[in-house]
């Protein structure tokens, strides 16, 4: 239920629809005007959910029966909070740091390799320091550290070499605001 990508589609409908209502300054407007009480109802919401799901495990049945659905409309949300709120300020600001620019470039370059990295070069050479014992929380944050930067890296050389090809074609996709 967690990778199955029918299973998730609200998620990515979710994401769809907020991408539609971006598009409409009415509805931009009313966001703008409910901002601080959107904002609390979010974070009551993600607490509830934890708290419902019982500390949303990923393979919990509260978390695959309705977690799932309750953390994609605060993600889909918050999303929408962040790319309507106003460029200059903090958090449109602090989300604009030039190194979560460079992760959010190579976000989907990250997603793509680090599962075949972790399976195919990570569990053969954890496996063996699981099995003598080995293993720390010192040594998951190193394993964590140094996988993380061999994936952003490979994610980097993709960007550069592949995905970036494409980017001057977004010029044909460009949506307009609409306002009734």
């Amino acid at each position: 239920a967690y990778q199955f990508t029918i299973c998730r589609i609200d998620a990515i409908a979710l994401g769809g629809v907020a991408a539609m209502l971006f598009r409409d300054l009415n509805i931009v407007s009313l966001f703008a005007h409910k901002r601080t009480l959107i904002r609390i109802t979010l974070v009551v919401a993600a607490v509830l959910t934890f708290i419902v799901t019982k500390g949303a495990p990923r393979i919990g049945l509260l978390s695959q029966t309705i977690g799932y659905s309750l953390w994609a409309i605060i993600a889909a949300i918050w999303v929408y909070d962040v790319a309507t709120s106003d460029p200059r300020g903090k958090l449109v600001r602090a989300l604009s740091w030039q190194p979560l620019r460079k992760v959010g470039a190579y976000s989907y370059a990250m997603y793509v390799f680090h599962k075949p990295l972790h399976q195919l070069v990570g569990h053969p050479f954890v496996d063996g320091y699981y099995q003598a014992g080995a293993v720390s929380p010192l040594f998951n944050l190193l394993y964590f550290i140094a996988l993380s930067g061999l994936v952003f890296f490979l994610a980097h050389v993709s960007f550069h070499v592949f995905e970036k090809q494409f980017l001057p074609l977004k010029r044909y996709f460009v949506a307009s605001h609409k306002s009734k």
